[in-house]
């Protein structure tokens, strides 16, 4: 699937994202597409702050297209 991320008023799309990926390993590819580093991420969906050891199927995140 596909995630767009908003960061500093610019839209970033990450693909080949799986449902079953861990929120860090996902952080891993925030860092490709962004360039932050994972210690200074801060990531959320639907007004919840994503967790390490959650997968991204936890959050009931879906593809944007």
């Amino acid at each position: 699937m596909k995630v767009l991320l908003k960061f500093k008023g610019e839209d970033y799309e990450v693909n080949d994202i799986s449902k079953a990926m861990t929120v860090k390993k996902f952080r891993n590819e925030v860092k490709a597409a962004t360039g932050v580093d994972q210690k200074y991420q801060n990531l959320y969906f639907g007004g919840k702050v994503l967790h390490d050891d959650c997968d991204l199927c936890d959050y009931k995140i879906v593809s944007w297209q």
